[in-house]
């Protein structure tokens, strides 16, 4: 995608290219680290986006030059390149990364504005952090993942009529927990990577539907944040529909915020691949892991036990019934609680056997409370005051507690 032609150029401002110019020609012209990404971004339109981001020319350089060597060091075309085309054309890591990292179709480019710039409608609330960081290896790729996004906004934005294309990026925030404060290294880590390297990129970013969690998470990203960058965070509140439309058509706006753009299933995120947080794997025997039948449980939402040690069995969803019978053995856990009832994989194999009968229940009062199944009388078992419930027949546990008694 070619940066347009930079149109309606002011004398100030063309003076001040010429300075950056002069200031890089020794990157431009093919020395130096990153040299080779100055030759695809050495326009009038991208160094104007530089100047505009710093105060004086030897900061715009500055910038410059970090971001050209970023570029070139973490081969991000190559990255952006990886992320296009039809997802089961992808390598098994890279579509787990893209469906844990969007969580949903929802997320990427959804027409323009008024003014005629891209907009981009994100659904980080739903991002399932947990997933991203238990699973060892995979936190690198879904940075790649938010790398070949910025990167699309990056070369839409320069490609827009005039040269001064600038993204609007509406984020809806409804889903965000405190289980996403356990992961604010991983929430800094993906906000760090934009503002130096994609500068003058959006004309602001909207933030609506935030939960009370919102303001603690905002104290917690803002400060290491550019100045520049946080002058163009808009926190909106239920008034969000209404300041949408006066900045892009009724027909952009997607349907799950109130518009009228189908944009897709309406999904919170795919179940997510979990691996034991103990266990230590490198990238390339972890995507050896996730071949055909092991990447399928995982988007199902199954366990995946690596050299049979335990894994996690996440309930995404209130009021499903799970039939313990098909679980691998490992920890069971309802999404967003920390609670967690211990299944052996020797205890699941002998509830395959089991037949159902009538239902009992049997509720989990506490935070944490680990229940062995040779103590449950069979029937449902539930955390109270929630509606989750997981199925265990009678017949199942009194075989588990025969067997133990022997």
């Amino acid at each position: 995608m070619e940066a347009a032609e930079l149109e309606l150029v002011t004398e100030e401002e063309r003076d001040q290219i010429e300075d950056l110019r002069a200031e890089l020609m020794d990157l431009i012209s093919g020395h130096g680290a990153g040299s080779s990404q100055a030759q695809l971004h050495k326009d009038d339109g991208t160094l104007l986006r530089f100047i505009q981001a710093r105060s004086t020319v030897d900061e715009s350089a500055a910038m410059y030059r970090e971001s050209m060597r970023w570029r070139e060091e973490v081969k991000i075309d190559e990255i952006w390149a990886s992320r296009q085309g039809r997802r089961e054309d992808m390598s098994k890591v890279v579509q787990l990364a893209e469906k844990v990292f969007y969580g949903t179709a929802l997320s990427g480019e959804h027409g323009s504005t008024l003014e005629g710039g891209p907009i981009m409608f994100d659904r980080m609330g739903k991002v399932d952090l947990n997933c991203i960081a238990s699973c060892p290896g995979l936190e690198d790729e879904v940075c790649n993942s938010y790398m070949a996004y910025l990167e699309g906004v990056w070369r839409k934005a320069r490609s827009c009529k005039g040269g001064r294309g600038k993204a609007l990026v509406v984020v809806d925030l409804s889903g965000l927990s405190m289980s996403h404060l356990r992961h604010i290294g991983i929430i800094k880590r993906i906000a760090q990577i934009g503002p130096p390297r994609y500068p003058e990129t959006t004309c602001g970013v909207a933030l609506i539907r935030g939960p009370w969690v919102l303001s603690g998470v905002y104290k917690i990203i803002s400060p290491i944040l550019p100045e520049n960058t946080r002058r163009k965070i808009m926190i909106w509140g239920s008034d969000y529909l209404a300041k949408l439309r006066e900045k892009l058509p009724e027909e952009h706006i997607p349907t799950y915020i109130g518009g009228a753009k189908w944009a897709g299933e309406q999904v919170d995120h795919p179940a997510a691949l979990i691996m034991e947080k103990s266990q230590t794997i490198e990238l390339a025997d972890w995507e050896k892991a996730v071949e055909e039948e092991a990447l399928a449980k995982a988007m199902e939402g199954a366990s995946l036990e690596p050299g049979g040690k335990k894994g996690d069995f996440v309930v995404e969803k209130q009021d499903e019934d799970i039939d313990l019978s098909e679980v691998p053995g490992g920890q069971i856990r309802f999404k967003g609680a920390r609670n967690s009832i211990v299944v052996t994989k020797e205890e699941a194999a002998r509830l395959r056997g089991g037949e159902k009968e009538k239902k009992g229940d049997f509720v989990v009062e506490k935070q944490d409370s680990n229940i062995n199944l040779s103590e449950v009388p069979g029937g449902q078992i539930r955390f109270q005051g929630a509606r989750n419930s997981i199925s265990v027949t009678k017949e199942a546990a009194a075989k588990i507690r025969e067997q133990n008694l022997k």
